[in-house]
């Protein structure tokens, strides 16, 4: 619990000053964080720079394991909704650079984001990432949050690495809450590991 403790505590005061939007879910096997940012360099969002901070420590002090993610995504898209993308991560495991192609839709009630994505790094490594959320008006304080997360990677005919992660509940006041759900899947036989369930809540900001 200390390890849950301070990481919330350094994420928190490191992107007060920039986040958008921060999440924090509690599940039955450890607590999730994430924390995106988008930066805009035209009035018209055709360039932009979305940055995401991902962290996931166990419950057990002991094991000393915080899984850890950030990644920036510089994007130029043209007025359908497609465009070129240059991504840049790191995790615990090293660092990679993908180059892929976006599509992007949003309107009052529904925001698309799909990429399919290359390794630069790793040799013939593709991925997809995809994010969709769904908030329909209850009335003008509430609406339903949606939010439906999926990534996959493959390298050649074999399977590296699914995750999915679903949140379903309320929207009040650029606050989000309600259950969730993280899990994933490895190798070719999608071994299931990292599963969570549990609740969340968000803010935007």
């Amino acid at each position: 619990m200390k390890n849950i403790i301070i990481l919330v505590i350094i994420l928190f005061f490191y992107h007060k000053s920039c986040a958008q939007s921060v999440e924090i879910m509690t599940g039955n096997n450890f607590v999730f964080v994430d924390i995106q940012f988008l930066k805009s360099f035209d009035k018209k969002y055709q360039t932009t720079l979305f940055s995401r901070t991902r962290a996931r420590p166990t419950y057990n002090d002991e094991k000393n394991n915080i899984s850890f993610f950030s990644g920036a995504y510089l994007n130029y898209t043209i007025k359908k909704g497609f465009g070129g993308s240059l991504i840049g991560r790191i995790d615990n495991f090293g660092s990679d650079v993908d180059l892929g192609i976006h599509f992007y839709k949003k309107t009052k009630t529904i925001s698309i984001f799909i990429l399919p994505s290359i390794s630069l790094t790793a040799k013939n490594v593709y991925s997809w990432f995809s994010i969709i959320r769904f908030r329909p008006a209850l009335n003008e304080k509430w609406k339903i949050y949606t939010s439906l997360e999926l990534f996959t990677a493959v390298k050649k005919n074999d399977h590296l690495l699914s995750t999915q992660r679903a949140r379903l509940g309320l929207d009040y006041r650029k606050f989000q809450f309600g259950l969730a759900m993280n899990i994933s899947e490895f190798g070719n036989g999608f071994k299931l590991n990292n599963e969570n369930y549990g609740v969340f809540l968000r803010k935007e900001f």
